[in-house]
């Protein structure tokens, strides 16, 4: 996400990778802004071609260090060239070269009989940096009474020969001396120096700018709420997409189903079908060995009735007997009977009887 700021008034939120449609836009319709380090857009920067340059004074030390961070993240955000020096090696001729308007200079003395924030200025360039310490004076005493910042005299001047060099600076310089000062009252500092810097060095928003701001809060606007309605019909066809997948896979399931229900429904029709083939068979089996088993005992009884009519008890008369449909006669005849077998027990009948018969 990234911020579009108009002055200090925050204007809306965007995505990051809006950032270009925005660029397009203020470019095309005429909106100067700045891109801070942080990636926010600020339109209209108020401080745009201001230099400014911040110095924390002596030993590295964490509030001064701090102020001077804050003050840059906010000049920067209005637009202005923030520089960073060390105004014991830069000189004034060189940081004149580089444009700068104001140099703003930070020094911690922990000293709790002295004023809290005590401000110091160049005396060669006194009505311009008198006129950033009324500045910032009055903001301050508007928030309350009980701010405890005074300016500098000649006297002060005078026992602090440590600051000459600020004393005779070519370029409007203040000096912030912190003594006994809360974390509170040197964030009111920083607001007031910031507000200062915008009253003197800032142009104030105008119509024209404030209308090119809202038709570009209006184009992010439509163009944020278009998204979303593509965003929201591509979800929606998605959701679809996965519903009729859905169906197309519990069709295929069901369809798995049946297929598998009528296998099985054949599997046990075509068992069914074998049983009841098998049990016929095993009928069929069991009534030819039946069959099988009469012709047999059948067969048994014709037997013995050949053989009792072709073999008639020893005392009944022997004139001619029947072998199958065969008749046989008396005398020679006997021996022209085809069958070999009956031909041979007849012999042996008559071999037997030791009789011929006429």
């Amino acid at each position: 996400m990234f911020e579009i700021y108009w002055g200090e008034q925050h204007i809306i939120s965007c995505q990051n990778n809006h950032k270009e449609e925005v660029s397009i836009f203020c470019d095309d319709n005429g909106i100067d802004y700045e891109i801070s380090e942080i990636g926010n857009y600020h339109l209209f920067p108020v401080l745009k071609g201001v230099t400014v340059a911040l110095s924390p004074l002596g030993e590295s030390s964490e509030r001064p260090d701090n102020i001077v961070k804050h003050l840059s993240e906010k000049l920067l955000s209005f637009g202005a060239l923030v520089l960073y020096v060390d105004t014991k090696k830069k000189s004034n001729a060189l940081l004149k070269i580089m444009k700068v308007q104001i140099i703003l200079s930070f020094k911690e003395k922990k000293n709790k009989d002295k004023t809290g924030i005590k401000l110091f200025y160049s005396l060669k360039e006194k009505e311009k940096s008198q006129k950033v310490l009324a500045t910032v004076i009055k903001k301050m005493l508007s928030w309350g009474p009980k701010a405890e910042c005074e300016v500098a005299g000649y006297f002060d001047m005078l026992k602090n020969p440590q600051y000459y060099r600020w004393y005779w600076s070519e370029i409007p310089t203040v000096l912030v001396e912190i003594n006994r000062c809360g974390e509170i009252e040197l964030r009111k500092l920083e607001k007031a120096i910031i507000e200062g810097m915008l009253e003197i060095y800032g142009d104030i928003p105008y119509d024209e700018q404030e209308s090119k701001v809202n038709a570009l809060k209006v184009y992010i606007v439509e163009n944020n709420k278009k998204r979303e309605e593509i965003e929201q019909e591509r979800l929606k066809a998605e959701a679809l997409k996965v519903i009729e997948q859905e169906r197309l896979e519990q069709e295929k399931l069901e369809q798995e189903k049946l297929e598998q229900e009528r296998l099985e429904k054949e599997a046990a029709k075509a068992a069914e079908e074998e049983k009841v083939l098998e049990k016929k068979q095993k009928a069929k089996r069991k009534e030819i060995s039946a069959n099988v088993k009469n012709k047999s005992v059948n067969a048994k009884k014709h037997r013995n009735t050949k053989k009792a009519v072709l073999f008639p008890p020893d005392d009944a008369p022997f004139f001619r007997f029947v072998a199958g449909e065969q008749l046989i006669n008396s005398g020679n005849s006997i021996f022209t009977v085809n069958d070999s077998i009956c031909t041979t027990a007849i012999r042996s009948e008559f071999n037997r009887r030791e009789g011929t018969i006429e």
